[in-house]
C-alpha cells in the first residue's frame, strides 16, 4: 500500500498533547513530513518533541507562521537564514515576498520548485525571500466571482503579508494562475501559469452559474488592468490556453510567452 507522504495543518486547532503526540508518532518516522504553525508548536509538550525529533536529525516537521483566520490555507515559510524571531518590518524590507496559489487540487503545489530555487541560489542576496504557500481547499477559483467574498476571504488576509515587504512575486498555475492575476494589485510582478479567464468556455471550472463565472472574468480584467505589477502569462501551444492568455493581450501590463 501507499504511505502518507504531507500532512499540513497549520491553522488547524490543535491542543498541545495531540501537536505532540503526532510529532512523536508520525514525525519520528521520518517518512511523512508534518505541516505546524509557530502557534501549535509554541506549546512545553509539542516543543519538546520537536526538539527530539530534530535532535535525532529528523527534519520532517516544517515550521510555518500563519496570520490571522478563516478559511482557506496561508503559510509564510521564511527562507534560509530567517525565523520569525528575526522578521521584523525592517528586516521584512529587504527581502522578498513570493506568494505561490495552489492549483485545483488543493495542494500548496510549488514547496519543491522554491526549494530547488533556493538550492541554486548563489549568493545569499539570490536566496533572501520568503515564501507565503496559500491554498483555496474549496477550489471555488479563490472566491473570485464573488467580489466581497473574495476580499473577505482572501484580499484582507494576503494584505497582512504583503504590505510588509517592498517586493512582492505572485505565481501560480491553473487556478493558482487566476489567483495570481486576481491579487496582482498587491504584487510588483505577477508569473500566471496557464490561468482561466473567461470559465464559461475554461476546460476546467467550478460549478458555479455562468453570472458568477462572467462576474469573475471582469473581477480579474480590471485587476490587471489596475494593478502596477509586472504581468508574465506563461501557456503552451494548446490552443485554448492560449485563448485563455489572449483575453488579457489588449493590457499594456501583460506580457504574453507562448512555449512549444
Amino acid at each position: 500500500g501507499g504511505r502518507l507522504a504531507s500532512l499540513w495543518l497549520e491553522g488547524n486547532p490543535l491542543s498541545d498533547s495531540s501537536t505532540a503526540g503526532l510529532i512523536d508518532k508520525i514525525g519520528s518516522a521520518n517518512t511523512t513530513r508534518i505541516g505546524l504553525d509557530e502557534r501549535q508548536l509554541s506549546g512545553a509538550a509539542a516543543a519538546a518533541a520537536h526538539v527530539r525529533v530534530k535532535q535525532a536529525g529528523n527534519t520532517s516537521v516544517r515550521r510555518g507562521i500563519v496570520k490571522g483566520e478563516g478559511p482557506g490555507y496561508f503559510k509564510l515559510q521564511p527562507g534560509p537564514g530567517a525565523s520569525s524571531s528575526n522578521l521584523n518590518s525592517s528586516t521584512m524590507q529587504d527581502r522578498a515576498l513570493v506568494v505561490a496559489f495552489g492549483s485545483a487540487p488543493g495542494l500548496p503545489n510549488w514547496g519543491g520548485v522554491m526549494g530547488r530555487v533556493y538550492a541554486a541560489a548563489e549568493t545569499p542576496d539570490q536566496s533572501a525571500f520568503d515564501v507565503l504557500y496559500v491554498v483555496d481547499s474549496h477550489r471555488s477559483w479563490y472566491c473570485g466571482g464573488d467580489p466581497a467574498l473574495m476580499e473577505q476571504r482572501y484580499t484582507a488576509r494576503l494584505k497582512q503579508y504583503t504590505e510588509q515587504y517592498e517586493h512582492v512575486v505572485m505565481v501560480g498555475d491553473s487556478m493558482g494562475a487566476t489567483a495570481a492575476l486576481l491579487f496582482s494589485p498587491l504584487a510588483t510582478a505577477a508569473l500566471s501559469f496557464c490561468p482561466q479567464v473567461d470559465l464559461t468556455q475554461s476546460s476546467i471550472r467550478p460549478g458555479q452559474p455562468a453570472g458568477w463565472q462572467e462576474t469573475l472574468q471582469s473581477t480579474l480584467q480590471a485587476a490587471v488592468a489596475a494593478s502596477k505589477a509586472k504581468i508574465t502569462v506563461y501557456t503552451g501551444t494548446w490552443q485554448h490556453d492560449v485563448d485563455q492568455a489572449n483575453l488579457l493581450a489588449q493590457l499594456n501590463n501583460v506580457h504574453i510567452k507562448v512555449h512549444s
